[in-house]
């Protein structure tokens, strides 16, 4: 997925006014949960060529309100050591693998690549595609509910990394328990 298509989808499964009044909502707390739906493009140079979509999204979109099942978006990419952190998920960071491209999580304790490193993607493309697929099982959570290894596989599957089932399986426990 690239990043204009992952902007889009994500505003095509933000929940509507309607929807959040019905759950007993008041406006503000409205209005935070659907501003985690929102990229807002931001003005760059047409002739920029960027590494990744995940580059590409940070660099032509305010990113920072964005959050999808505990992962928080920067406001732009981090450099580091040996990739480019662009999320977060509680403390521990979200990089983008410089070698390979991959998609990892580090323990915010070492910031490493070590033991602590969960996968989260085989790259950023597929990375987009997976969270597009946890949004959709968050907003259909009466349909999932009760089948997190079945998500799991899903989200695992749009990756395209085996070993990111722990990551996922993280993600959805929420929207898929019983």
């Amino acid at each position: 997925m690239k990043s204009k298509e992952f902007v889009e989808s994500l505003k095509r499964l933000m929940p509507t006014v309607y929807e959040l009044k019905n759950y007993g909502l008041m406006a503000d707390d409205i209005n935070d949960i659907q501003r985690c739906f929102v990229a807002e493009p931001v003005q760059v140079a047409d002739s920029l060529e960027f590494k990744s979509p995940i580059h590409e999204l940070l660099a032509c979109y305010s990113c920072s309100s964005l959050e999808i099942a505990g992962v928080s978006w920067k406001r732009k990419i981090i450099a580091m050591a040996n990739g480019d952190c662009f999320a977060s998920m509680e403390l521990d960071p979200i990089v983008v693998e410089h070698q390979s491209g991959r998609i990892l999580l580090l323990n915010h304790a070492t910031m490493e690549f070590d033991a602590g490193t969960m996968v989260c993607a085989s790259g950023s493309e597929e990375f987009l595609d997976a969270m597009i697929e946890v949004a959709t099982i968050y907003r259909q959570k009466d349909r999932w509910r009760g089948r997190i290894d079945e998500a799991t596989v899903r989200c695992v599957g749009k990756a395209c990394a085996s070993a990111s089932e722990q990551f996922f399986s993280s993600l959805l426990f929420t929207a898929c328990r019983i």
